[in-house]
């Protein structure tokens, strides 16, 4: 069964899946852009944009 990082790792991949943004390498960035094309920021690790996809997820849900 893989250790509890490999499975929490697997849980954020499956959640960024789910979310209303995506994450595209963009030369030497990695950029996080909503559904409509939208840059919401770029950032020069896969792991800052995944941070900064999982804040506009949080606050996008805090004001349901």
């Amino acid at each position: 069964m893989g250790n509890i990082r490999d499975q929490f790792d697997k849980i954020l991949e499956n959640a960024l899946n789910l979310t209303s943004a995506t994450i595209r390498k963009n030369g030497n960035q990695w950029c996080v852009y909503s559904k409509s094309g939208k840059n919401m920021g770029c950032y020069p690790t896969r792991k800052q944009a995944e941070d900064r996809l999982k804040k506009i997820e949080m606050f996008k849900h805090m004001n349901k």
